[in-house]
């Protein structure tokens, strides 16, 4: 703006020079005036029209299912997810939240589970590896931001980093199908692409084999990086893709999680409740036992195990399940009706009566209690 303002004196004072008064002064009032005024305008405007965040963050919510997974390479992407509902209903439920504040968080209740790339690390083969197709292929959408035509070399985003991100991003917006684009009008912010996985995509490796060169190793073998930033990510990932439905995904990333690092109790947990539900119980018991052996105290655990003993007809060893989880769950409601309709299944009714009465007395409201009392035939 100075420079606009010191280039219309000047152009003023040439021009005042040789225009016949009294038009000279008014011109030359009007030629300072005009020009930074014009670019003051045009600059309110452009930040005055949507951003490509906004314009990407509205068009996901009106056009990717409820629930979808995402894999996010932009940090201003902002959207609710099933676990921010979680969150946010609990605090509705205990009086600190008003109710329109949940409804407008959640947008009619079409909640994401969005999952950015993980941090970049001052190691440059880490970095590098978290640019994997074959990960980011587990998720039905991608969303990415433009790179910039020169990118800045640090100690915390080396070379390699860079070279892998750019292949990466090539590599998807050749293979994949564009959803939806989105430019701004700032400087400061980059395009934002939605891009959508097609039915049947496999990976390329002849088109990968620069990505291939970049991070050391064959695309399809497994990461060699051992860094916990990864191995969160994993956990995340898995839960998010679990949430979403996308079982085959979730399986992947959450055994990748445990076979990283095999201390980890929730990865564990969570890998046995993918196993379950693709039918695999065998599998899923021994998670679960892995994870007891790590925290006895683990109440989803014992409800899990409950679960699946039950299935396999060892009534008593559910029942002792299902009575751990009630001990050792923040919120027991779900164990309790498990515990009570189980008791009343076997003949012990006094005992389901007593898992419905604390329900009924401590979560009189909640879909458990609603659920033992029809089992029981009970009245309400």
């Amino acid at each position: 703006l100075p420079g606009f303002a010191i280039l219309a004196a000047w152009s003023a004072a040439w021009l005042a020079e040789r225009t016949p008064r009294p038009w000279g002064p008014a011109l030359a009032a009007i030629m300072v005036l005009a020009l930074p005024l014009t670019h003051a305008v045009r600059t309110v405007d452009s930040y005055r029209a949507p951003s490509s965040v906004a314009q990407a963050t509205e068009w996901i919510r009106h056009h990717i299912p409820n629930g979808s997974a995402l894999i996010v390479e932009h940090d201003r992407i902002s959207l609710p997810t099933l676990a921010g509902v979680a969150e946010m209903t609990a605090l509705v439920e205990a009086g600190t939240v008003p109710e329109k504040r949940l409804a407008r968080y959640a947008d009619g209740g079409r909640t994401f589970q969005t999952v950015p790339l993980p941090p970049r690390t001052p190691n440059p083969l880490e970095s590098a590896l978290f640019y994997d197709p074959n990960l980011a292929g587990l998720f039905p959408y991608l969303v990415l931001g433009e790179l910039p035509e020169v990118e800045i070399v640090t100690e915390r985003v080396p070379i390699e980093t860079l070279t892998a991100r750019r292949l990466f991003q090539n590599y998807f917006r050749e293979t994949w199908e564009e959803a939806a684009t989105f430019t701004s009008r700032r400087e400061d912010e980059p395009d934002i692409t939605v891009l959508r996985r097609p039915d049947g995509w496999e990976v390329d490796l002849d088109a990968l084999s620069k990505l291939g060169f970049v991070l050391m190793r064959d695309p399809l073998l497994t990461l060699r990086d051992e860094s916990s930033a990864f191995t969160d990510w994993a956990l995340n990932a898995g839960q998010a893709l679990l949430a979403g439905g996308e079982l085959p995904g979730a399986r992947r990333l959450l055994g990748m999680a445990t076979d990283r690092d095999s201390t980890r109790v929730e990865a564990h947990f969570q890998f046995a409740r993918v196993l379950s539900l693709l039918g695999e119980a065998d599998r899923a018991k021994e998670e679960l036992l892995l994870g007891m052996n790590l925290d006895p105290y683990h109440g989803g655990i014992h409800l899990q195990l409950g679960a699946l003993l039950e299935a396999e007809g060892d009534t008593a060893g559910a029942l002792t399940e299902y009575a751990a989880a009630v001990l050792q769950l923040p919120d027991p409601t779900f164990a309790l009706a498990r515990l009570g309709s189980l008791q009343y299944r076997t003949g012990d009714s006094a005992g389901a009566l007593s898992q419905l009465g604390i329900l009924e007395r401590d979560y009189p409201n909640s879909q458990a209690t609603r659920a033992l009392r029809e089992a029981l035939g009970a009245s309400p």
